[in-house]
């Protein structure tokens, strides 16, 4: 009996060893579990910051009104800066300077961007009006006042400047004499910039109706009404116009009749413009998605996240394409593969996106511009 308790008793012991040995395994397995998300979030940190920090910063920046968005346009070597509070400012691409001895200045509400050609730059105001100004000094040239507002921004095309209102004018005016060439009044509600092909002017309103307008002979071609909401800018994309709708959706139209041809899916409000050719159609939305689509088909070819939201783009320039996301990065893209090339941190509030003449130029809604060159 006594032989078989010290047997049982060592028995007991080591039984005893394993189990805290076996305690202590566990503990250490656990911890370890435990530590990989912490390391996963640490080296997400580390990578956003290494990102941030290796980010190149403008080349340029222009401080204009304060609190004032701003909306720039690059025209040849020269950038048309208007802020929000009724002022256009002309500054040379390449530092920032000012051309114009004093900014163009109106008691009106300027929110769209500058239309430019023939020497001459047309914008609109959110209670009606439409200017011109030279772009050699910056005075007034002509002047027209639609009833509705006229958020949208011009599409200049063979110097004729086309826009819309909210209460479904349509109108078309000589650049530089500011001769009307074309009226018409359709009863909806346009608030984004139309798209050309060919002859057809091609106009979306906020109810979902989309327009096709004969410019030869000023009527009306065809209306489409598709139940959705556009408040994106048309593009001619390819052979297609391409519309962007607040469900989420891209449609694809022809411009000869209207009829959508292929809708192309997303996660968030399409709220800007389409690029793209007869082979691809790149755009984004407002939950930081960037797309590329065949315009034929619809189909997707990628779908990639840059951030939380994309302000700003997609712009195509020598094959890649060049986003401002989160406010504050300017991001190059390669158009083909979706890698990210190079970055810029261009400003705080950057809300605003222009690309021209080999440089990219972000509008801020604190009344800042900034510049980069891309080439």
């Amino acid at each position: 009996m006594t032989h078989g308790r010290a047997v049982a008793s060592r028995e007991e012991l080591r039984l005893d060893y394993r189990t805290r040995w076996q305690e202590k395994q566990r503990r250490r397995h656990m911890l370890w579990l435990a530590t990989i998300p912490v390391g996963v979030v640490l080296i997400a940190i580390a990578v956003l910051l290494a990102h941030v920090l290796s980010a190149e910063g403008p080349e340029w920046t222009y401080a204009g009104p304060p609190d004032n968005l701003v909306a720039p346009t690059v025209a040849g070597n020269q950038v048309l800066a208007g802020f929000s509070e009724g002022q256009l400012h002309c500054l040379r691409l390449f530092d920032g300077s000012q051309v114009w001895p004093e900014p163009f200045r109106r008691p009106e509400r300027f929110v769209s961007e500058v239309a430019a050609g023939a020497g001459t730059a047309v914008l609109c105001s959110d209670y009606g009006g439409v200017f011109a100004c030279s772009m050699v000094d910056g005075k007034g040239l002509w002047r027209h006042q639609l009833d509705g507002a006229t958020r949208a921004a011009p599409l200049l095309i063979d110097d004729i400047a086309y826009v819309v209102s909210e209460k479904g004018e349509v109108r078309g005016y000589r650049v530089r004499t500011g001769e009307e060439v074309l009226s018409l009044d359709t009863d909806v509600a346009l608030s984004a910039r139309p798209a050309i092909a060919g002859s057809t002017l091609v106009a979306a309103g906020s109810d979902g109706v989309v327009i096709g307008i004969d410019t030869v002979s000023g009527t009306e071609k065809w209306r489409r009404r598709l139940g959705v909401t556009f408040l994106c800018a048309a593009a001619f994309v390819g052979d297609r116009v391409a519309i962007g709708s607040e469900q989420w959706r891209m449609y694809l139209l022809d411009p000869a009749d209207g009829r959508v041809t292929a809708t192309v899916p997303a996660y968030g409000l399409l709220r800007l413009p389409a690029v793209g050719d007869k082979s691809s159609i790149y755009f984004a939305d407002s939950a930081g998605y960037l797309y590329c689509a065949d315009p034929t088909t619809g189909k997707t070819r990628y779908t990639s996240r840059l951030g939380r939201t994309i302000d700003g783009g997609p712009y195509l320039h020598l094959g890649s394409l060049y986003c401002l996301v989160d406010g504050s990065m300017l991001v190059e893209i390669d158009a083909t593969t979706c890698r990210a090339r190079r970055s810029w941190r261009m400003a705080d509030a950057a809300s605003k996106l222009a690309i021209g003449s080999g440089y990219a130029v972000v509008g801020t809604g604190t009344g800042t511009v900034a510049a980069v060159p891309l080439d």
